[in-house]
């Protein structure tokens, strides 16, 4: 028995929806991940904050500097707080990953060790942090 011809048409649909929706997906999991890369760049974060107060508010050439300044302090101290949270994070990760191994047995240490393994590989891939040794 041959299919009909409506349920070609209908099945042809639901590939191009499907296909459709998994590209869309992918799509924006990429530009998500490329927009948070790049709001960890305090740089480009100070350059566009500069930018859009002077557009906005049509700031005069000596206010320009004046801010300039301002968000220069601001991004170096955001980068000490930052840098200290993520060096207190990792800490923290790599201290309650030897806490949970001295609760599982020798084959789930293994399979724990491949997941912190991955962890350490995913950060360093992602978001080019590496976390503390063990």
């Amino acid at each position: 028995m041959k299919p009909s011809r409506t349920l070609k048409i209908v099945a042809a649909m639901v590939l191009v929806f499907v296909a459709g929706g998994l590209a869309g997906s992918f799509i924006t999991v990429l530009q998500i991940q490329r927009a948070f890369e790049k709001s960890l760049q305090f740089e480009n974060w100070a350059a566009d904050t500069e930018a859009k107060l002077s557009r906005k508010l049509s700031l005069s050439p000596d206010q320009r500097s004046k801010t300039r300044i301002i968000i220069g302090d601001m991004e170096t101290e955001f980068r000490s707080i930052f840098s200290r949270t993520f060096r207190e994070s990792a800490e923290l990760l790599v201290r309650s990953g030897k806490n949970l191994d001295t609760l599982l047995t020798p084959e789930q240490r293994a399979i724990h060790a491949e997941m912190k393994a991955e962890l350490r590989r995913n950060l360093k891939k992602d978001l080019k942090l590496d976390l503390p040794p063990e």
